[in-house]
């Protein structure tokens, strides 16, 4: 199995075992991930880390998008549950007003 098979195989499963160890999925937009990270100044890269865990995206981070937060975050501890959130929501639709840009 490819790197990136195993990488979509684990960023599928994460939201099944966040659910099976019994913290609550919380589905939010780009927006809101990006308003939840833009609060995040001063957190360790723990702390942000355990706060991404249970989140969900309901559409799209866009790479541009991903690419421009990646630098921001503390630690590695975030920019790979950052990953995980991004590669979960890989087959979800753009946010609105991108796509309205993109077409």
């Amino acid at each position: 199995m490819g790197k990136p098979a195993l990488l979509l195989l684990l960023a599928a499963s994460a939201p099944v075992a966040f659910a099976a160890n019994g913290s609550t999925v919380q589905k939010v937009t780009v927006e809101q991930l990006t308003a939840l990270l833009a609060a995040a100044n001063g957190k360790t890269d723990s702390e942000l880390a355990q706060e991404l865990g249970p989140l969900q995206l309901t559409e799209r981070l866009s790479t541009d998008k991903l690419t421009a937060m990646e630098p921001k975050l503390p630690g590695e501890k975030s920019k790979h549950q950052l990953l995980i959130l991004a590669d979960s929501a890989a087959f979800l639709d753009l946010p609105s007003r991108i796509r309205g840009l993109a077409g």
